[in-house]
């Protein structure tokens, strides 16, 4: 009897390295970048999604690789939907959660760290992340908000509201406002709220390299 567990377990064992056979290579790449070697990695990771394009494994590894932080976002939301039962499910969240917190999206970010602690219950990524939002003095009161991001002017209204879609779905505060200059209507975007320039430089440089804008930093009228 004791055989056969034995047998059993051995065979258990040998499946799951068969048909996860990308785990450990994935498990090793991150270990690879941890030591800054991130170059070895991407080499890996090549093959990888070659050999396993339907690995969320090797999608998590991908995001982590994405030297865009757009483009990194949008690889963990497809992971957190499509695969939500996978071993990364809960650092790609934290990650997600990361992005929006560093751009100063507090609520974008609250929201993904509620559903961490909702989905993920016993993920290690909680405790690391919910320390942020007990110290309130890291986010904004609303009476400090000192400077927004003037994104772009356009003639064309649905123009205007496309972008604005865009930049809302990212989480991003848009706000549209129309202005009359020598009787044609001029549909204005500006996107967030931020307590200082500085603050609001570093959002507008992002915002106009991935849009391909030209916008600029504009002091909040009181």
């Amino acid at each position: 009897m004791k055989l056969s567990f034995l047998n059993i377990a051995v065979t258990v064992v040998f499946i799951s390295c068969v048909a996860f056979p990308q785990e450990r290579e994935v498990e090793n790449c991150l270990k690879k970048i941890e030591q800054g070697k991130s170059d070895s990695a991407k080499i890996v990771l090549k093959g990888l999604l070659k050999k396993y394009p339907d690995s969320p494994s090797a999608l998590f590894l991908d995001g982590v690789l994405t030297t865009d932080g757009k483009d990194a976002l949008t690889k963990y939301l497809l992971l957190v939907d499509k695969y939500p039962d996978s071993k990364y499910a809960d650092a790609a969240l934290f990650r997600i959660y990361s992005y929006y917190y560093a751009l100063g999206l507090y609520s974008n970010a609250d929201r993904y760290l509620q559903k961490l602690k909702t989905s993920y219950p016993e993920s290690r990524y909680i405790k690391t992340a919910d320390p942020n939002f007990q110290n309130k003095s890291d986010i904004p009161s609303k009476n400090i908000f000192t400077h927004t991001i003037q994104a772009g002017a356009f003639i064309d209204k649905d123009n205007a509201i496309s972008l604005c879609a865009e930049l809302d779905e990212l989480g991003y505060e848009t706000n549209m406002k129309e202005r009359s200059l020598g009787g044609t209507s001029l549909y204005v975007i500006y996107v967030g709220k931020f307590q200082s320039e500085a603050e609001a430089e570093e959002v507008l440089a992002k915002i106009n390299k991935d849009y391909k804008l030209e916008g600029r930093v504009v002091a909040l009228k009181n």
